[in-house]
């Protein structure tokens, strides 16, 4: 698809074309739109980033489904996924996409997306779920049984 108006594509920046295609498995490239730039950033595997015509870089990393571009010149972005690591959001306006990143990439994003997490129990009485603010009856704070803190005398 051709690029926005306005937008660089990986495609029409000179000096990107290492980071296209299957030049190189150990690296790819992202598209950038910043609410102070558009751009393209060339991800590598080695856990470094650089915008393609910006220069600007630094290093990425992932938690969860959070991946964090820590700037060398620049405070840090934190973007977050719900597609499985092909785009990305900031909450300042920072958007990352890639229609189909490396399968080494995506590897960080396989787990369960950030969603509550809604046992069978909890499905058909949700209100007990409710007032035992996560504990289930019969365990102590802590997730020590019940039984157990009271043969304890009650201590923990």
């Amino acid at each position: 698809a051709p690029a926005s108006p306005g937008r660089k594509s990986h495609g029409d920046v000179q000096g990107c074309a290492a980071a296209d295609g299957e030049a190189s498995q150990a690296q790819f490239v992202m598209d950038a739109a910043h609410p102070e730039w558009n751009d393209v950033i060339i991800f590598n595997a080695n856990g470094r980033f650089e915008r393609c015509t910006g220069g600007d870089t630094g290093t990425w990393s992932v938690h969860n489904a959070v991946l964090t571009l820590t700037w060398d010149a620049w405070e840090p972005e934190f973007l977050c996924t719900d597609d499985r690591g092909k785009s990305f959001r900031s909450s300042h306006g920072f958007s990352l996409a890639c229609e189909s990143p490396p399968t080494w990439f995506l590897y960080f994003f396989q787990g369960t997306l950030l969603t509550p997490e809604v046992s069978e129990a909890d499905r058909q009485d949700p209100a007990a779920a409710l007032s035992l603010f996560g504990r289930r009856e019969g365990s102590a704070p802590g997730g020590v049984p019940r039984r157990a803190t009271e043969a304890r005398g009650g201590l923990p």
